[in-house]
């Protein structure tokens, strides 16, 4: 109850054994709530920290963890209304990448119509063809004017992605501020071979447990 008292400029005068100690957020005004449930030993009890902010349980998680020296603190995290809007973000990002890939194989179409197009005008210039020359001419204009219109809309799909992209990366420091030490690391990496691995809907799991696997 010491860090309570220091944290929070307050006296706290508790008894042995479960205890629940109800605050309010002066920033947000939202209810913030200390569960100390007693174990056995003083290294098998438990801290829950009930509320609504991911960043304010981090910024306390790392307090706690500095007070008491926990170098290695694991943690399990539930935020459903923070995690329901990451799940919209996550969605935003796969709809991204799906475009990505479809323009990709869009561009690679195009630049097989254009190499055809190219030949056939070098083949109808050397009939003297002038005629065909005009005509693929003509179409090597129109799909030109399709490359750029295709390629502005590629940097804008790509904009979006980075913007929604620095919303997953803050939502990763915010998940591992939820823990220290290797705990704090794994969640990190776990994070980071799952956009690789094109996983991203595992990242829920792992912001809420600290690892992809399963726990047992």
């Amino acid at each position: 109850m010491t860090w309570l008292a220091c944290a929070f400029g307050t006296e706290i005068k508790t008894k042995s054994g479960d205890i629940e100690l109800h605050f309010r957020d002066s920033y947000s005004n939202s209810p913030l709530t200390f569960k100390f449930i007693e174990g056995d030993t003083e290294k098998t009890g438990k801290i829950s920290i009930c509320t609504d902010d991911m960043t304010v349980a981090g910024d306390l998680v790392q307090a706690i963890a500095e007070s008491f020296n926990m170098s290695n603190l694991q943690s399990v995290a539930y935020f459903p209304t923070e995690m329901k809007e990451f799940q919209t973000t996550l969605n935003l990002v796969e709809e991204c990448n799906a475009t990505r890939l479809r323009m990709q194989a869009d561009v690679a179409d195009n630049s097989n119509l254009i190499k055809g197009f190219v030949i056939k005008a070098e083949d109808a210039r050397l009939l003297n063809n002038m005629t065909m020359v005009k005509s693929m001419y003509a179409k090597l204009f129109e799909l030109n004017q399709d490359l750029i219109d295709e390629y502005k809309k590629r940097a804008n799909n790509h904009a979006e992605l980075l913007k929604h992209l620095k919303v997953v990366n803050v939502m990763i420091q915010k998940a591992a501020k939820l823990r220290t030490g290797k705990f704090k690391t794994q969640v990190v990496q776990e994070s980071r071979k799952a956009i690789k691995a094109k996983n991203i809907h595992t990242l829920i799991d792992i912001f809420r447990q600290g690892s992809a696997a399963v726990p047992t």
